[in-house]
């Protein structure tokens, strides 16, 4: 259809039986008439014909045949090309993803879905990619990039979390399996390494209060129970995440016997404090799963194995 030197959805000289360069198109409107259907499609070779072509394939931008609605995505395409949606995570500049969740795609009511992710450290540029999957076979990736942030330090497993922004000290150390070795005739030792071992260890002390949300206020004559309730979780031996505001994130075990909670300036003001040891990788999902922290199945790791 031309009108007054103007092809629909093209732009001045369009006529012209060469390509013309044009601006993007962000936004479309039709008006003053009937219309049976409409169809963009990236490709330049699709055949002009009438009817036109209802069919998605993969250059089609949107399409609608106006029956019984005005939808012009490809969602029942998308139901046909994808049975399950991935999303995953690397931390910007890196190689290497980590799988956040995966989604089996059933209906249209399945691709709209959101979450939290705990798993990203503070002040760190991430990327995150939507990753379709269809019996196995994965394709493109399509990712948006966010920068974490927080306050604090948390403590968390796959069921309860639990952090503070207050009075906040978190000292580590680095282990490693060295032997200094001396000997009789020599002067200096010799440095003797028996295994790989190389892991962070550390010690926390806070003060854990409990924070009402709503009203962005703490209450400390309130956090007797809460404390309580904390040093449970500290003490029942499982694999934790704890992380820093200020990017330090580690998969730990808290030494149990060495939890405490104990009276400051004040008598509301408690300091809960422990000792803890990196037991994996925060970042391998074989190490998260392991550590029973994660529900991924195998067959979608992208990065532990």
């Amino acid at each position: 259809m031309f009108i007054s030197g103007l092809l629909l959805l093209g732009s001045d000289y369009s006529y012209f039986p060469y390509v013309v360069p044009t601006e993007e198109l962000t936004g479309l409107e039709l008006g003053t008439g009937r219309y049976d259907s409409i169809y963009a499609s990236r490709s330049t070779a699709m055949p002009l014909i009438d009817p036109p072509s209802l069919i998605w394939d993969t250059d089609t931008v949107f399409c609608a045949d106006y029956e019984k609605s005005i939808n012009a995505g490809n969602i029942d395409f998308s139901l046909s090309t994808i049975s399950q949606l991935a999303v995953r995570r690397r931390k910007y500049g890196t190689f290497n993803w980590t799988t956040v969740c995966v989604r089996n795609i059933d209906s249209k009511e399945d691709l709209q879905f959101a979450g939290i992710d705990l798993f990203n450290a503070g002040n760190t540029d991430y990327e995150y990619a939507l990753v379709p999957i269809l019996n196995g076979a994965e394709g493109n990736y399509y990712i948006v990039s966010v920068h974490s942030d927080f306050d604090g330090i948390y403590i968390f497993d796959k069921n309860r979390m639990f952090g503070t922004t207050l009075d906040i000290k978190c000292s580590t150390s680095r282990k490693n399996s060295l032997i200094c070795q001396t000997s009789l005739r020599n002067r200096y030792p010799r440095a003797i390494y028996n295994s790989s071992v190389n892991y962070d260890s550390g010690s926390v002390e806070a003060f854990f209060c409990r924070y009402d949300t709503a009203r962005h206020a703490f209450h400390p004559d309130d956090s007797c129970s809460y404390r309580h309730e904390l040093m449970d979780f500290l003490t029942d031996g499982r694999p934790k995440i704890l992380k820093v505001s200020d990017g330090r994130m580690w998969l730990i075990n808290v030494d149990g016997g060495s939890v405490s909670d104990n009276e400051g300036d004040h008598w509301q003001h408690r300091m809960t404090s422990f000792n803890w040891f990196e037991s994996g990788d925060c970042l391998n999902e074989c190490d998260l799963y392991d550590a029973d922290l994660i529900d991924i199945d195998s067959e979608y790791w992208s990065y532990g194995g």
